[in-house]
Formats: C-alpha cells, structure tokens, sequence
C-alpha cells in the first residue's frame, strides 16, 4: 500500500524524479510543439502518465518540488459515449490521442501543450478537444494524479476559493495551486489515490479527506460538428507563494458575492456574477467604481499582487419591445372624406407611431387618406425608458376611386368624384342662345365646371335665351314719292348686340327679297338704308319690310308710301273759270277707269302684273291753246299692277297750285289726281259748248 512504501522505494522515486526533471528538461520537441519549459520558480516536462509540473527552490540548484508521486506525472482522459483514450505511457505535447470508431472511422481527439504564464509563478495547461464527426458532440476531459507537495506525500487536497484545489506541506508550508482557466471545471475530486481513475469524472460534495490522497478535475464539453474547443488550468507551486482576497461589489446592483482567495501575482479565474440589477445589465469588473467600460469579463483571468476590490460595472438595459401590429384597414372607397388607414396597433412597452412618410414625422395618430390611390402606412414603438425603439415597418392600403354620373339634361356621362367633368361643346337651338348649363330645373344657379364633381350625381339643365331682333330707328317710317330722301332702319339684337351684324342676312319688302344692291347694310347694330329710288317705284299705301337674320325671326316693320303732290299746270292768257260757275246741264261726264292698291301683307303671294284699259280724251284746243293727251302710270312693287289713266289736256289758265289739302305726309292717293282731272275736262267741255252756242 501506497501509505506503507518502503525506503527502497521512496529512494528510488527520488533517483527517478532527478532523471525526469533532466529528461523534460530536455525532450524534444512534438510536432514542433514545446515538450518542456521552466523560469526561475516552476517547469514543465513529460512524465510516464502523462504531462508533468514541479516547482524549482532557486534558480542556482533548481531543486524540484514535486507534484505528483515519483514525478509520475498527470494522467489525461477522453471519453466520448463509452469510449476513452489516455496518455498513459505515450504522452506528448501536442500529440493527438484519437478515438476511433468502425472502420477506424475518426470520432474526436484531444492534445495537451503546456507553457509557463507571464508572472514565471505558474504554468499553464491548455486541452483542445476535436470533434470528427457530423453532428454535435458532448465530450469529456479530465487529468488526474497520485499527488504530493514536496517530500510530503500524505499532504491533504482542500478547495480553493470554491473553483479550485490546494495542498500545503505540512513541514515547510510549500504550497500547491490548481485554478480553472478559461471556464470552471465541471467537477473536483480529492480523496485515496488509489480512486482516482475511477473518480476522473466525479465530483466531490466536501474536500476533506486525511491520508495519502489523489486529484482529478474535469471538463464536459459540447464540441460542435467538425470543430474544436479549448479549456485550459494553471498549476502554481512555491514555497514563497501567498494568497490574495478578491472581493466584489454590487456597485449599484443587489444581492451578494462572497470574496476569493487567489496566488498572489498568478493568473485566477474571476467567479460568476450573482449581483443583479432591474433594468440595467452586468457588463463587468472594474477596479474603478466609476467605469463605464469594464477591464475584466466575468470568469474572465486576474491576476492580483494584493487584496482587491472589483466594482460591477453596469449599463442600462434596453429589450426590444413586444407590441401587436396595426393592420390595413380594407374595403376603402372614395368618399370624399377622410378615412383611417390603419386599425391601431398596442403596445406595453412604449408608444406605437404612425406616418405616412419614412423620413417624416411619426405621430399616435392613426393617419388617414382622402384621396383615391395607394398608400403606405409605416410605423414603430417608440420605447419607453426600459425598452429600445423598434424598427420601422410598413404595409400598403388602397382607396378605390368612385365614379358617379353628370345627367346633361337626362344623358349621363360618367366621371371620377374626384375630377372635375369636361364641359360638353354648348348645344344650339334655332331662335335661341345658349346661357350655360344650370344645377337647376329654374336655371338660376351655374354650375361650376372647375370643381371636382364629387360623391352625388349631379343633374345639369341647359339655359336658353330666345333670340330678338327689334327697331330702334325707322319702325313706321313714310316715304313721299318724289322725295331724294332713303329710309333708314336699325334693328337690335337682344343677347350679344355687338353680334348683330354678323347674324344679319337680307331684306324683304312685302314678301319679297330685295335685291342688295337697292339697299344697303353696314354694322351698328345692323343699319339699313333703302334708297330713294326704289322707293320711289313703290305703289302708294302701306308695305312690310323684314329684316332677316340667320338665327331669329325677322324683324318686321311697316312704312307707308303717301300721295305725290299734284305738279301746277303751265300758265295761258286765259283763265278757266271755276267748275261753280258752269252750268251743270251742259256738262258732260267723262269716263275713268283706276285699277286699286292694296298694302301687301307679310304672308301674301305676289300677284301678277294686271294691265288696265287707258281710256283716250281726244286732243282739244282750249281757248287757243292746243293739248294733248297725257299717259299717267302708276306702278305698285308688291302688287305689281299697273293703272293707265288718259285725260284729255285741258287749255292752260291761272295754275292751280297743289291742293293744300295735299299733306306732306303724301297721304294723297292716285284717286284724287283722277278727280282732279275729270273736274278739268269737264270744265272744259262746258266753255266748249257754250261758245259753240252763241256761234250759233
């Protein structure tokens, strides 16, 4: 038994330390890999188990503090599912020891190299654990010893700052470290050396046992597919080395961390953050309580020459906010009104905005659309003081167009709400102008073709103004024939008087078109003057004169043609006595034939020419003068008839001047020159007979 070894065999032990120290002093290198390595206070080499670390008394001598019993080193373990590979007897820096599967198919591997740490206090192990195969791997590490301090072989295994493992000889006080590195051990077992290879990957609830004990620690690892990971642990051994309290503060947090022991001025592993802090997070350690940047991760390595305070250091938390979404809001159609968009959205975690517009403002108010068209309705949670913002989102909405019916007086023309309908081109009705299209059956309210027509169907009515041409000059106007003077006629027009001149097309007289060139026609409204000399071819009497035009009834008028005045008859040395006088029994009757004029009405057709008998008076000589028989003819425009009347000349005496009865107004009709000249002849005849008589 390990506890009753002989003198023999601890001399022998000691013969053989010497000769590994000089051997891993020594080794060569493994795949260029270092095999060995020391400074002034510790070293490395390999051994038959596996690596090796012993402590050096001085730099002259170098005298080693053994770690393992008879140097015999530190045995690693893989183990994957029930398979296991250990450096037992064939260990190397570097080398790889293999797991294999069927067909020596690779399954994982794992390699030890070794290196002495900054401060020359302690080396450093470092384990890469490789995983061959296709799918993600848990895999285990563990290293394990008989161990000794020194020349004390029964010294006891106790924990070391609740992470780690010590041993103390119990005759010079020199001092044995193991320390995690770059995460915790999964497990740390102390107890009878002879356990140690079963108890490689058990965990011991207490370190406290007495007598000649073993060590084992362990990682269990999940190794992904094809990859590899890394853990690493220091061994410190000195007999001048001291321990230093490490202690923590909440620095604002709460709950509480108990203090660590760690080797002075030798790498440490910093334990796992228990304090907590609502609504802020754990960043990490600092020796300044004010940082707000840490110098050490938690579980991150320290190294420490004396006790030391490390402040949490703390930033304020922000989590993403959770919220329900708004939504489109479907079925829009153009109403004319404004229309939400969106339903709104919810949130606990701040505030849900709204826009219209990425880079515009975001509001709580739901936006809303009027027009028809597609839109884009973005929005966000603005975080409350615990909680970031949220990225922006967005969905599309649509408002479908609405078209309704213009009615233009009964037909309907379909149109956008939104658009303003096209004015049709204005309708035309003979006699008539067009006023404009009306909201109105009265036609009293335009309607405004600028505007959008909007949500209603709209109902036009056309506007109408009848067409009037009037007199204003020479309505009734009379004509004496004889006269050089024309008849001038203005006519009217009662919409757009300025355009009366353009509508003007000719001019009837009785029924008839007068030819232009007897008249004529210039602007103003339109101005019309009929010549003296075509008036002066019209019969006595009334006739109608019309104006036309070429979008109204004519204008109509009547103008009267009177009676010519009777011209005197030339002088003669003797003077007809007066009809009074003569004696009526002697007088003898004179027969006369007169054809009548009529006044044409506008609706009557035009007669023909109607030719009358002219009844001849022979030629007499009156008192010595000698007359001849005179043609009278009398022509009417409208009628055309023509009367002949023939009288017989009667002897010249005083002239008889122009009855004053004969008004200026030329009233006198052709009948009374008739009278006039049968009261002549009979005169006549009279003094005739009675000179006759008395010749007798």
């Amino acid at each position: 038994m390990k506890g009753r070894k002989s003198m023999k065999s601890r001399f022998l032990a000691v013969l053989a330390s010497a000769a590994i120290m000089v051997g891993t002093l020594s080794a060569t290198a493994f795949a260029d890999v270092p095999q060995s390595g020391n400074s002034d206070h510790i070293g490395f080499g390999c051994a038959s188990h596996g690596f090796n670390v012993v402590g050096l008394v001085d730099g002259n001598t170098r005298r080693p503090i053994q770690t393992t019993f008879a140097n015999a080193g530190y045995t690693s373990v893989l183990k994957l599912g029930n398979q296991t590979v250990t450096t037992e007897n064939t260990f190397e820096y570097g080398k790889e020891f293999i797991i294999y599967g069927g067909n020596q198919s690779l399954l994982g591997s794992f390699n030890v190299t070794a290196a002495v740490d900054t401060s020359g206090q302690a080396v450093v192990l470092t384990y890469t654990i490789t995983n061959y195969t296709t799918s993600a791997q848990e895999m285990q590490i563990a290293s394990y010893s008989d161990c000794e301090i020194g020349n004390d072989d029964g010294a006891h295994v106790r924990d070391y700052a609740g992470v780690g493992l010590t041993m103390t000889n119990q005759y010079d006080g020199t001092q044995f470290y193991l320390l995690p590195g770059n995460a915790n051990f999964t497990s740390r077992w102390s107890g009878r050396f002879g356990q140690r290879t079963s108890n490689a990957f058990t965990n011991s609830a207490q370190h406290n046992f007495t007598g000649d004990s073993g060590l084992a620690w362990s990682w269990t690892v999940n190794v992904p597919a094809g990859s590899y990971v890394t853990r690493t642990c220091t061994i410190a051994v000195g007999a001048d080395l001291t321990s230093s309290t490490l202690s923590f503060d909440a620095n604002g947090g709460e709950g509480t961390m108990d203090s660590t022991s760690l080797v002075t001025g030798v790498a440490g592993t910093i334990p796992a953050n228990t304090f907590t802090r609502e609504h802020y997070d754990f960043l990490g350690w600092s020796t300044d309580p004010n940082a707000t940047a840490p110098d050490y991760l938690e579980r991150s390595q320290i190294t420490i020459e004396g006790d030391t305070v490390l402040y949490a250091v703390w930033a304020r938390h922000y989590d993403n906010p959770t919220y329900t979404a708004p939504e489109a809001v479907t079925g829009l159609t153009y109403n004319g009104q404004p229309q939400a968009l969106a339903t709104a959205g919810s949130t606990e975690d701040g505030t849900m905005l709204y826009s219209l517009d990425p880079n515009g403002t975001f509001s709580d108010v739901i936006p809303t659309g009027t027009a028809s068209g597609d839109y884009t309705v973005y929005y966000m949670v603005d975080g409350d003081e615990y909680h970031y913002d949220s990225a922006v989102e967005s969905f599309g909405v649509s408002i479908a167009p609405l078209n309704v019916n213009v009615y233009f007086d009964g037909t309907p023309v379909s149109v956008n709400a939104e658009a303003a309908v096209d004015r049709p081109e204005d309708p035309t009705n003979d006699g008539y102008v067009f006023s404009g299209w009306f909201t109105d059956t009265d036609c009293t309210t335009l309607y405004d073709f600028s505007q959008p027509v909007g949500t209603s169907d709209i109902y036009l009515y056309s506007g109408w103004n009848i067409v009037v041409y009037t007199f204003t000059e020479g309505a009734g106007s009379s004509f004496v024939p004889g006269s050089e003077d024309p008849i001038v006629l203005r006519a009217v027009r009662n919409i757009d008087e300025p355009s009366t001149f353009s509508h003007f097309t000719g001019v009837i007289v009785d029924g008839e078109p007068l030819d232009p060139s007897l008249y004529t026609a210039e602007s103003g409204s339109v101005i019309v003057t009929i010549g003296a000399d075509y008036l002066n071819t019209l019969p006595e009497g009334t006739h109608t004169i019309q104006l036309t035009f070429d979008d109204a009834a004519p204008a109509s008028t009547s103008i009267v043609i009177s009676s010519a005045p009777v011209e005197p008859t030339e002088s003669s040395e003797t003077s007809v006595p007066a009809a009074s006088t003569l004696p009526s029994e002697t007088a003898a009757p004179v027969e006369t034939t007169s054809a009548p004029t009529a006044a044409p009405t506008e609706t009557a057709a035009p007669a023909a020419p109607v030719a009358t008998e002219a009844t001849t008076a022979p030629s007499a000589s009156v008192l010595g003068v000698s007359r001849e028989v005179e043609e009278t003819t009398t022509t009417t425009a409208a009628s055309e008839e023509t009367t002949t009347t023939t009288t017989a000349a009667a002897a010249t005496a005083t002239p008889t001047p122009a009855p004053s009865s004969v008004a200026a107004t030329g009233e006198a009709s052709n009948a009374s020159r008739i009278i006039l000249g049968v009261i002549l002849v009979a005169t006549a005849s009279c003094f005739v007979m009675k000179i006759r008589k008395e010749e007798n």
